[in-house]
């Protein structure tokens, strides 16, 4: 059976109507069933490799916000692997519902649509929200253990704020690049994604 989208006027008779939710499975029983398998690992691994992409990110950026507060390893159990948790399963989700999702049920089949919100994505969970909690996790943490002298967030804030910008600062480049890695994964994503969605419907890319 085809898959195939459409009004209800548009409806054949003896088509079988399908909820998003079961088309999506629908499809992905397609990708499952597809020979080789190594055409589709891209829909059925994609979203995947984007979340594991964002955790290795995620604790790179805590490692160095770590190092930069002298705080022990144990710091990466306490303050890091709850904030990569997240970014990985919010990445993860998000990618599998607004973009893999998406595209197998031909709501969006726009390669730059596709890349653009999958980059947004990793920009916003898989570097912003791991800086910002990192950043200001491993601050407090090393206040607590007066590793070094930061000034107190309640008590000299506009000074807490003026030393977290500096650190920020000066991990700038770190931070590029680790943001270049994560979009380039992205892209990539994507770009296989979309190439493995039209082999699926036999259609020339």
């Amino acid at each position: 059976m085809v898959l195939r989208k459409g009004t209800v006027a548009e409806i054949p008779p003896g088509a079988v109507r399908l909820t998003p939710a079961e088309a999506v499975m629908y499809q992905f029983d397609a990708v499952k069933k597809w020979k080789p398998q190594s055409e589709m690992w891209p829909l059925m691994y994609g979203s995947l490799g984007v979340g594991l992409t964002n955790s290795l990110s995620g604790i790179f950026i805590n490692e160095c916000f770590r190092r930069q507060c002298l705080l022990p390893k144990s710091a990466l159990f306490l303050i890091g692997m709850p904030i990569v948790t997240v970014s990985s399963i919010a990445v993860t989700f998000l990618h599998y519902k607004y973009v893999t999702s998406e595209l197998l049920l031909m709501n969006s089949t726009c390669m730059p649509c596709i890349q653009g919100r999958t980059v947004l994505l990793v920009g916003l969970f898989g570097t912003l929200y791991p800086l910002i909690g990192s950043s200001f996790g491993n601050m407090l943490q090393a206040q607590r253990m007066d590793t070094i002298y930061l000034p107190s967030l309640n008590k000299e804030t506009k000074k807490f704020f003026q030393t977290w910008q500096q650190m920020v600062q000066k991990n700038s480049n770190f931070l590029t690049k680790v943001l270049a890695v994560n979009v380039i994964v992205a892209v990539v994503v994507a770009h296989l994604q979309l190439k493995a969605f039209y082999r699926l419907n036999q259609q020339d890319y």
